[in-house]
């Protein structure tokens, strides 16, 4: 039996065809370890992300309202979990997201794992210049809005609601295709 394997194995083509064929079976046995691995952290979907939805509705522990917590604080991380989410609920923007990955010293910003102890530090919420009632920005009032000249989604949310994440609110209730292509003059809904 082994001079028969020998014999097979003489010609350099076998040989690379086992080596080949053993490589992809341990890639392929490495790819599966870690998405069974993984599953359980999954990250959220780019729409939820940029929405502020979680997939529960649990608020970060001891929170009330983000003006009644006491900072620093300490937050566990729940499946589902992003640091933008974990901001918005802290400070109402997700741009202290950095403050965050900052304090506790995080390589990898995007990869939280259900259980992880984050502390949350105390700092000044981070608007967008110009945003939130800034000089030369008009607060939006009302429920509809006609686009002018230059405006985008982001620059309406951001004047709308004071959150700029939800431009996503605004295409949905438009049943705009694509979000980026807005006309001058156009006529939104502006959601409630």
């Amino acid at each position: 039996m082994w001079k028969e394997i020998k014999n097979k194995l003489s010609s350099t083509e076998s040989v690379v065809s086992l080596v080949l064929g053993i490589v992809i079976v341990l890639v392929a046995g490495a790819l599966l370890f870690n998405v069974v691995k993984n599953k359980s952290m999954s990250g959220k979907s780019v729409l939820q992300a940029l929405t502020g939805q979680t997939s529960t509705s649990e608020t970060p522990t001891g929170e009330n309202t983000a003006g009644s917590m006491t900072l620093p604080a300490k937050y566990t991380v729940k499946e589902g979990d992003d640091l933008c989410s974990i901001a918005v609920a802290y400070y109402k923007s997700g741009y202290n997201w950095t403050v965050i990955a900052a304090e506790n010293k995080l390589v990898d910003p995007n990869l939280l794992v259900a259980g992880q102890e984050l502390t949350i530090p105390k700092a000044d919420p981070i608007m967008p210049e110009g945003s939130v009632n800034g000089e030369g920005t008009q607060t939006l009032k009302g429920d509809s809005y006609t686009v002018a000249k230059g405006d985008s989604l982001w620059d309406i949310s951001c004047r709308a609601y004071a959150d700029c994440y939800k431009w996503v609110d605004i295409a949905k209730a438009n049943n705009l295709a694509h979000p980026s292509w807005i006309e001058v003059g156009q006529e939104l809904k502006l959601p409630r």
